[in-house]
């Protein structure tokens, strides 16, 4: 396809363009979404025919073929209706362990019902699973007895709202959990042996911000700005050197810099002039420190998840919240959460 000669590229490109290449071949025909979703074999691709009509031969797709069938086979097995999931061996096997382990009365002298157990199997057999159960119907219940029924669930993380934090612990503590959770405060707290870990999201999301002491722009004693040295807070008329014992906070940052007295701009921590700044230490959030070590994750109203990296709350309903949700919680669009 290559060429030295201008004219000859030239003619090859019309060409291209003429039998619509770059429209029939893609990115989209390429990505795993589509290739797992046609069934077919891969030497019937449309790109691999459309590559062969030009005379180009596609290598190694006797080699990447099991790859693919191996996804698709994940595929057909998480897209299986429910119905249709209670008669697999799987869903057996994991309904019998959720009734040996809380098949009986609980702490608080309820039971499971049948729909809690139910979600429950299908959470460990298909090891995800979107609860989208109206307030009230034990959703917090349902997701503790699937994670903790699951005997390779050795670390787990449950991200909720700081006011739903107590919920959670009494839930543990009704199913006999009270020494197996801890509430992550900080970093230290993450390298907890406790087989449960307990996180809010503001506590996830946001970074601790340590500030300066406060830096007096004019003389505390004679108000005096004159004389006033701001880099060495001293006043050359009292001969004195004042340092301040308040330290700035989030509700009580300078509106002008304190050192040369130029606007902050957009940024309320740091001068672009001087480089001043009223931090004295950040401490990167907790989602900044957590890894792939723990084998399940629940995340509990997840309409409330707030984003890492801005601190801004995802959206969750149009376009943006669909693309929000199915980027970020493994969401199928505009199907039914159950059948997902």
């Amino acid at each position: 396809m290559k060429s030295n000669k201008l004219i000859s590229i030239e003619k090859k490109w019309k060409c291209l363009k003429k039998e619509n290449w770059l429209l029939k071949l893609s990115k989209k025909a390429l990505n795993w979404d589509t290739l797992v979703s046609v069934d077919k074999p891969l030497y019937e691709h449309h790109g691999v025919i459309l590559a062969k009509n030009w005379g180009l031969n596609v290598k190694d797709i006797d080699r990447v073929s099991p790859a693919l069938n191996s996804k698709r086979n994940k595929a057909r097995f998480q897209t299986t209706e429910v119905n249709d999931f209670k008669q697999t061996r799987e869903y057996k096997i994991a309904e019998e362990r959720v009734l040996n382990l809380y098949g009986g009365r609980l702490k608080d002298g309820t039971k499971l019902f049948n729909y809690q157990i139910e979600s429950a199997a299908i959470a460990i057999a298909k090891k995800r699973l979107i609860l989208g159960l109206d307030m009230g119907l034990g959703k917090t219940r349902t997701t503790l007895v699937a994670l903790i029924s699951r005997p390779a669930n050795k670390r787990i993380l449950i991200v909720t709202m700081s006011k739903n934090i107590r919920d959670w612990e009494k839930e543990l503590e009704n199913l006999g959990l009270n020494d197996d959770y801890i509430v992550l405060q900080n970093r230290i707290d993450m390298k907890s042996n406790k087989r449960i870990h307990l996180v809010s999201y503001e506590r996830r999301a946001k970074e601790k911000i340590i500030y300066k002491k406060k830096t007096h722009r004019e003389c505390p004693h004679c108000e005096s700005r004159v004389l006033w040295n701001n880099a060495l807070q001293y006043c050359g008329l009292c001969k004195t050197q004042y340092k301040s014992d308040e330290c700035y906070s989030e509700k009580d940052l300078p509106d002008a810099c304190p050192s040369c007295d130029k606007d902050f701009g957009k940024s309320q921590h740091h001068c672009h002039s001087c480089n001043f700044t009223v931090v004295s230490k950040r401490e990167k959030p907790l989602s900044a420190n957590i890894d792939n070590t723990y084998d399940a994750t629940a995340i509990d109203d997840s309409f409330n998840y707030i984003e890492p990296y801005t601190g801004r709350r995802f959206n969750c309903f149009g376009v943006k919240g669909e693309t929000h949700f199915r980027g970020y919680f493994g969401g199928s669009g505009k199907r039914a959460l159950m059948d997902s």
